[in-house]
């Protein structure tokens, strides 16, 4: 069976490091973090991945899928021929801790916590490494004086939400992302703290996402979504 994984480059660091280790790692495609503000466009770009692989390859297709429901951005993708394997997961933080929803859940501090990782650190947007004096002058270079109030007035905003930063460590990664992983709880004004993820889940998924507790398979014509409990799962396409 032929196999593509589309992911978000938030994970990007951690799945090279798992598939430097595989002597058949699937091809990658990893799609930008700023697409999870845009739905359509994130849903549309991951929607032409798919299109293309099927279109470019014949035989039995998977689609390993580093992704989440992401607020719902995912719901609508679907396969005319492959089968779409996406973890049980509202987002990527359990991919990382190597937990189900539940017990990333029960981390979080009931979603007090700011969560920092290696790709988190390389393709946020938000320069949150810098103080906010700092950020300021940087929103104000790009934007103009009035655009960067806004700006620094929304993050604000955003980092009332959180009680701590927690960094989210790999013992595959070292202490390669230490330092700076502390400078943004410093700049942010949030008490720093770590954790040991777990390369479990996301090592599942390279090798095929097989266990029915932990991954969905989409079969031509379902897509990913959640129910009235919010509990992830599989539904029809819209006609």
């Amino acid at each position: 069976m032929k196999t593509l994984l589309i992911a978000c480059e938030v994970l990007r660091p951690e799945l090279e490091v798992l598939a430097s280790d595989m002597r058949n790692p699937p091809p990658m495609n990893f799609l930008e973090q700023r697409l999870h503000d845009y739905p359509e466009k994130l849903r549309s770009a991951f929607q032409g991945l798919v299109d293309a692989f099927e279109q470019e390859n014949d035989g039995p297709l998977a689609v390993l899928c580093g992704y989440g429901l992401c607020g719902r951005g995912l719901s609508g993708v679907h396969a005319s021929r492959a089968t779409l394997v996406f973890p049980k997961l509202h987002d990527c933080i359990p991919l990382l801790l190597g937990l189900d929803q539940k017990g990333a859940n029960a981390s979080s501090r009931e979603g007090a916590t700011y969560w920092i990782s290696p790709g988190w650190l390389k393709y946020f947007l938000v320069p949150f490494h810098l103080e906010s004096y700092r950020r300021f002058s940087v929103y104000e270079k790009k934007f103009g004086a009035a655009k960067a109030a806004r700006m620094m007035k929304a993050e604000n905003a955003l980092l009332d939400n959180y009680k701590n930063a927690c960094h989210i460590r790999w013992p595959e990664m070292g202490d390669a992302y230490v330092d700076e992983a502390r400078k943004v709880a410093e700049a942010t004004l949030l008490p720093y703290s770590e954790i040991w993820g777990s390369s479990a889940y996301l090592a599942e998924l390279l090798h095929g996402g097989q266990s029915g507790e932990r991954f969905l398979h989409l079969v031509p014509g379902q897509t990913i979504d959640m129910d009235v409990e919010g509990t992830i799962c599989a539904v029809a396409c819209p006609a």
